[in-house]
């Protein structure tokens, strides 16, 4: 998810299960399941450690980290299983197939999860007043903020015909969820949508390029792992962007930071809550005096492009 940036707000929920160890006790392991190893310099990541860091969790002192990557491995049981032979306090995942893996091998080890998928539909939890089971987590999927990056984008091109919607992976559900939404929010207003997908980080100049055949005016751009979770990589879609001259919106906070346009999407703070919240459970005695973060407004960044600055969209 997010995903990756939306891991961010997972910090906070993944404390709810973890409880401080004593002396005499082990350190508590957050496990970790997911298709793409974290970059330790990835805004998610950090984002996650702040969440963690904010209940009074630290990484090397009373609380560790354990991964698992399963690329393109298929054998996503046997990896689910060989993670929680770890005994971890508590797992974070994202993806589907994932979620559903570790539901099937566990019902004690609580499971965070952050996904773009109904996680209603998907089978994750029974509801979302009532979930159910040990599956909590953040549902990336919102109709609303993609109409308004939609309509942010016109704000800035109101003469734009044809919108460029850029993610990743085109054959994960995902994509294919984002894309149909992304689809329907265009249709709303009138416009086109043009969908380009990227496999792997060559395929962006190929995407970019693809956009100006079909005479693209601007881009939102999908809040995908692939395109967020390496800096290097999210670098490379705003230098594309820049060359190309087209406004782009991006559904992760830190792309303004690095030149990108602007960036419209919920304060990572909500999306801590659900890690907080399922380490508190675990230890409410140690955590009686913390405090959930409130639900605070979504939130508009605006960057310092290169064609903002020379004038290029007006």
């Amino acid at each position: 998810m997010r995903r990756r940036e939306f891991i961010g707000g997972l910090g906070g929920a993944v404390a709810g299960p973890l409880t401080a160890p004593t002396q005499q006790s082990k350190v508590p392991v957050v496990g970790f399941l997911s298709l793409e190893p974290f970059s330790p310099r990835s805004p998610a990541w950090l984002e996650f450690r702040r969440g963690l860091a904010e209940s009074g969790f630290f990484e090397g002192q009373n609380i560790t980290f354990e991964f698992r990557v399963t690329g393109a491995n298929t054998r996503l049981r046997a990896i689910a299983e060989d993670l929680l032979n770890r005994h971890p306090a508590v797992v974070v995942a994202g993806g589907g197939g994932f979620i559903l893996e570790l539901k099937a091998a566990t019902s004690t080890v609580p499971i965070v999860f952050i996904s773009g998928l109904d996680p209603i539909s998907s089978g994750f939890v029974e509801s979302f007043n009532r979930p159910g089971g040990n599956v909590t987590g953040i549902d990336l999927r919102s109709s609303e903020l993609i109409r308004k990056r939609l309509n942010l984008l016109l704000e800035l091109v109101p003469q734009a015909k044809i919108i460029g919607y850029l993610g990743a992976f085109p054959n994960s559900a995902f994509f294919k969820e984002w894309t149909a939404q992304t689809m329907e929010a265009a249709q709303a207003l009138g416009k086109e949508i043009v969908v380009q997908e990227v496999r792997q980080g060559i395929d962006i100049e190929k995407a970019f390029v693809g956009f100006v055949e079909r005479e693209v005016s601007a881009i939102t751009v999908a809040p995908d792992s692939f395109l967020t979770d390496d800096v290097r990589r999210s670098r490379v879609v705003v230098e594309f962007a820049s060359r190309y001259k087209m406004p782009a919106v991006y559904g992760a906070q830190f792309f303004p930071r690095i030149g990108g346009l602007m960036s419209y999407k919920r304060r990572s703070k909500r999306r801590v809550a659900p890690a907080r919240r399922a380490i508190r459970r675990a230890d409410p005695q140690r955590h009686k005096t913390c405090r959930s973060p409130r639900s605070t407004p979504d939130q508009v960044q605006h960057g310092d492009q290169s064609q903002d600055r020379e004038g290029a969209w007006s």
